[in-house]
């Protein structure tokens, strides 16, 4: 047992060997990874075992979970821990960095060419593509709309064209 600031835990090299040692008999043993600091490995009665951090952000301690050892490998948690550390002393929370990386992942995804052509093609509004009924129709709209310069419709045709 090695003493951490005011409290003492137990702190252990966690191995594959100890992720898999026997759990406890009832209630649960959390034991902190000497490697990673602040990465813990929580084993219940029950056998379940995950993978968390107690980071600190603003003065205020966050108890994250990182996944069971069915999910992640030693090493992916110990990787997963050092980022939400990382995160933490830019002043991020865990919580707060994965609603960005979420909010970014559906951003990128909304700004592709095909989601964009698919909500013109659907809008039925003036200006919108959903009552253009034939191919000829709609690139013509799409060259007039979005300025593309070619002729032909090889490029309308990387994508699935609605059926009226």
């Amino acid at each position: 047992i090695k003493p951490i600031k005011d409290c003492t835990v137990p702190t252990k090299k966690l191995t594959d060997r100890v992720v898999r040692q026997k759990p406890p008999e009832s209630g649960f043993v959390e034991l902190f990874d000497t490697i990673t600091p602040g990465l813990a490995l929580r084993i219940n009665a029950g056998g379940r075992r995950s993978y968390f951090v107690m980071p600190r952000v603003n003065k205020k301690q966050y108890k994250h979970k990182l996944g069971t050892t069915d999910q992640l490998t030693l090493a992916e948690a110990r990787d997963k821990a050092r980022d939400v550390f990382r995160n933490a002393a830019n002043g991020i929370a865990p919580k707060d960095a994965a609603r960005r990386a979420a909010r970014e992942a559906e951003r990128a995804q909304k700004n592709t060419f095909r989601s964009i052509a698919e909500a013109y093609l659907e809008d039925k509004g003036k200006g919108g593509g959903a009552l253009l009924r034939s191919k000829d129709q709609i690139a013509r709209r799409l060259k007039k709309d979005l300025g593309f310069k070619e002729s032909g419709h090889q490029w309308l045709s990387a994508w699935h064209m609605p059926r009226n």
